[in-house]
């Protein structure tokens, strides 16, 4: 009677398209064959534990004692994995408030410029989003030496009172408003700074302003050739003709489709690019390249369905489930997304290759939270949950396992942060390098400097033995991250030379 039950529920499990490890622990519990179960071997009670098979009668006291052990040594790892991600993300937590760059311990005229009480003490220090101090303590000589003060403020103002002006080069900030008794100069500031004659010295900023700009990714390939020269009525055409000839590639799909996205027709890409599902429907590759271009095409729901397929083919990979989170927050599942988030992050993957993938799915996680208010997030450590936002942050991964490739990212001073150079001057820290795996990689920037952050890929190679097409990057790019002005921009591009440094796009900070 058992096994009659069981033979009729894996055959609905079935008919409704359930994952196979599904239908395969019913066939296992009741030792019937399905196709993940055929060539079981039982001989000891390791076996039955292993595929979690119920054994004999005089097996089943030492099976279920080990099956408890299990339990509680995956409760303690579980725990374990959780308190080091907790001291990952309060590491993060410390780089977050330190204020950049960092003061020199020299500081010359500190008593005259206490005004920036201990917040700003030479040229190179952040300027806070608010500090006071009392008149009194603002209180200073209108005429300070340039060589002690270096104070770079373009036009600075004084209501009432005499008029001071320096140069300047750099900023982090673009207007900064100061009310004050006397005279008071800050540093490193772009924009005007105003002082009007008050009992209190407060300094106010507003928000850098980023434009994020891609570079133009053409494949030099015959068939993108043809289609360019062909007259847009005709692009279809074209397309179908060529088909004909490069429909066994995948790049050829990715490459046309990219080209109808550019001319503006959303919904032929789309058409276009489907066709990789055709050609690998069980391939996690192709399947991620397709997740990806319909990502970048606005079809979030057709993304969302591609990356769920990829996880019930690849769930032992936490890039699999950080890119269906991603692709449900993109289509307003919030509560969903978090919690496939959260299974990246607290998951015991059992492979090295993916241990750095958590910290930044934790802040994927945050980001989330802390611009939508009706996220569950009751079943999260409190002490994983932050807002900690920045004015730039990008994310790199790619689509082939075992590929070893670097994020570089060069901030306006000309410092390149990368595996060599983890946190820069101006406060630029990115992710521990990935050699292995699909990434991601990660750099962050809390208050961005004036300038360009230009932003460049490093492909040294890659170990994978089965690639249907070359591997793909996804980059991500977000300004104002964390926050209820966040915007995101995004670019795939496909690598065909390995030591080859792609130039990706850049932040522009004004």
């Amino acid at each position: 009677m058992r096994r009659i039950w069981a033979e009729k529920q894996i055959a609905q499990l079935e008919r409704e398209s359930a994952e196979q490890k599904q239908i395969d622990a019913v066939g296992r519990e009741y030792g019937i064959v399905t196709e993940g179960n055929s060539l079981i071997v039982l001989e000891t009670v390791e076996d039955y534990v292993r595929y979690r098979i119920t054994p004999p009668e005089e097996l089943a006291k030492e099976y279920y004692a080990r099956l408890n052990s299990q339990a509680e040594e995956k409760k303690e790892r579980k725990k374990e994995i959780l308190e080091d991600l907790i001291e990952q993300s309060n590491e993060q937590t410390e780089w977050w408030k330190t204020v950049y760059p960092l003061k020199d311990k020299k500081t010359k005229n500190k008593k005259q410029l206490n005004v920036v009480v201990d917040e700003i003490t030479d040229n190179r220090a952040e300027i806070k989003d608010e500090v006071i101090a009392s008149a009194e303590t603002a209180k200073m000589e209108e005429s300070v030496p340039q060589a002690e003060v270096q104070a770079q403020a373009r036009g600075i103002s004084m209501r009432g009172i005499s008029s001071v002006s320096e140069d300047t080069d750099r900023s982090e900030l673009n207007e900064v408003v100061v009310r004050g008794y006397a005279p008071v100069m800050k540093r490193s500031l772009t924009g005007s700074i105003s002082v009007i004659a008050t009992n209190d010295v407060r300094v106010e900023n507003t928000t850098p302003m980023a434009n994020i700009e891609l570079n133009a990714y053409n494949p030099d390939t015959p068939y993108l050739k043809v289609m360019e020269y062909t007259e847009e009525a005709k692009a279809v055409e074209t397309y179908y003709k060529l088909k004909k000839e490069y429909g066994t590639t995948p790049a050829f799909y990715a490459d046309v489709a990219d080209y109808f996205f550019k001319k503006g027709n959303r919904e032929q890409a789309i058409l276009v690019v489907s066709n990789l599902a055709e050609l690998g429907l069980d391939d996690p590759q192709l399947l991620r390249v397709l997740g990806y271009k319909l990502s970048r095409y606005n079809a979030k729901k057709e993304a969302v369905q591609v990356f769920q397929k990829v996880a019930t083919i690849r769930p032992e990979e936490p890039q699999s489930f950080r890119d269906l989170g991603l692709a449900l927050a993109d289509d307003t599942q919030y509560n969903e997304a978090v919690k496939n988030l959260y299974k990246v992050i607290t998951e015991d993957w059992n492979d090295d290759r993916f241990e750095d993938v958590k910290l930044i799915t934790l802040n994927d996680i945050n980001s989330i939270v802390a611009r939508n208010k009706n996220v569950k997030t009751s079943y999260i450590d409190k002490r994983l949950l932050k807002k900690e936002p920045v004015d730039v942050r990008v994310v790199l991964s790619w689509d082939t396992n075992d590929c070893d490739m670097d994020l570089w990212v060069t901030d306006p001073k000309g410092e390149k942060c990368y595996y060599q150079n983890t946190l820069t001057y101006l406060g630029g820290k990115i992710s521990d390098d990935v050699t292995e795996g699909y990434g991601p990689e990660e750099f962050m920037i809390k208050k961005a400097m004036k300038g360009q952050y230009k932003v460049q890929v490093n492909y040294y190679g890659s170990n994978s033995q089965k690639q249907l097409m070359p591997v793909s990057l996804r980059i991500t790019f977000y300004t104002h991250y964390g926050t209820p002005q966040q915007k995101q921009q995004e670019t795939t591009i496909r690598l065909n030379d390995e030591k080859d440094v792609i130039e990706v796009g850049a932040f522009q900070v004004r």
